[in-house]
Order: structure tokens, then sequence, then C-alpha cells
């Protein structure tokens, strides 16, 4: 299914046929890179806006199924009340996240680097971003500042992938990692103080746990502790 919007380019997403749309609507917001709202803001954003197939708008409880979808379907998304668009100050918020998250990408607004694994593989990102998003990781930057050191921070225990996980939640504040590293991200959320992500992390393994998983969440706990 793609959704376009006015302005802007398709967004796609599959889905099963009997997936209720309002988590098509969910996923739409989800996939703008902006911090995870909470469930006011979410809703006021869903009432703002209409969703439409074939020029009839989709309610919560449709399903691909129930109004004959096929693959490439697309759904529309537009405005549904001028009168009751966001706020001027609601629409900085969300401009102010989209333009971080997109800064990610920009080399010229990077100016530390984690150096990861044995290899020491590099990544990048703004220590302005790092240090409003984690106070330890405030302190050390200023410390490495304070003695005209390169801003270099190791993470020699993990791996790419977990870092590069912590880094667009510090951007975004969205946990998006692959399934089985959430040990791994939660001790980088531990050793950098960042307690939003820990609690995600947690909640994530609590909803996973299994005779395979648990052995491996235990010793995590048990390092953590």
């Amino acid at each position: 299914i793609d959704l376009l919007t006015l302005p802007g380019s398709p967004a796609s997403f599959k889905l099963r046929g009997t997936t209720k749309l309002r988590r098509l609507k969910e996923s739409w917001i989800k996939s703008l890179s902006l911090p995870d709202p909470d469930h006011a803001i979410k809703e006021r954003w869903l009432s703002l806006l209409c969703f439409s197939y074939n020029d009839q708008e989709i309610s919560d409880t449709d399903s691909a199924g129930s109004l004959e979808m096929t693959d490439g379907a697309i759904v529309r998304v537009w405005s549904k009340r001028p009168s009751a668009a966001l706020t001027l100050e609601e629409q900085q918020v969300f401009t102010l996240s989209r333009d971080i998250a997109a800064s990610m990408q920009d080399p010229s607004m990077q100016d530390m680097t984690f150096l990861v694994g044995e290899a020491q593989h590099a990544l990048s990102a703004s220590s302005f971003v790092c240090a409003a998003r984690s106070s330890h990781l405030k302190a050390r930057i200023q410390a490495l500042q304070a003695h005209d050191q390169p801003l270099l921070i190791g993470c020699p225990r993990q791996s790419v992938a977990s870092v590069a996980a912590l880094l667009r939640f510090l951007y975004t504040g969205r946990p998006e990692f692959p399934g089985g590293l959430e040990t791994e991200v939660l001790s980088l959320a531990h050793e950098f103080c960042i307690e939003p992500l820990k609690t995600l992390c947690e909640q994530r393994m609590v909803s996973l746990v299994s005779s395979q998983t648990v052995i491996a969440y235990l010793l995590t706990a048990a390092e953590l502790d």
C-alpha cells in the first residue's frame, strides 16, 4: 500500500488483508522520523488527517481485505479540516524534530566519532545532539574539550548495529533496531545513562521472554546490576 501526501512522495507499507487500517495510520506517523508522540498528541494528529481509498474515507476498523485493496493500492492523506490544523507552535515542534533527524545524514553536522568494536569502526554524530540527550555523554564531551582532545568515544564491546541504533534514538527518540539487539542496546543505554531507552529496551525484552532468551536476559541483568 502506498500512502500519498500532498505535497510529498509516496511511503509504502505492507499489510495483511485482515490488519485494521488504524495500524496503517499509526505506521505512517511513525515513518515521519519524529520522536514517539504521547497518546494524546498522536490522537490529535490522527484527528486532523483524512486517509482515503477510492475517494472514500478509511475508518480505523476497515481492513485492506474489507476494502478489497490490491497490491500497489494508493491511500491519500490530507488535512481533514484546515481550520483545525496544527498550531504554529505544534508545526515548529514537528519541523524541529524532522530537521534534527535529517541532520543525522549530514556529515557537515557531525563533529564526534564513536569507535565501535575491536576494529574501531567509526560512526559519526553531533556532539550537540549527544550532549543534549545524555548527561553522561555531555560530561565526557566536556572533559575531552577541556583537554583539547578529539571527540572520540570508544565502544569496544558493542556491535556497529547496536551503536547505530543508539544514535538513531538520540536523534529521533524512536527505538528502532532488529530483534536480538535488545541486550546490547540496553547495555549502551545503561552505560550512557539514557533512561528512556533503557525502559523501552526492558519493555521489549519483557514481551520477548522465552526459553530461548531468558538466559541471555538474566546475564544482562546481572551485568548491569
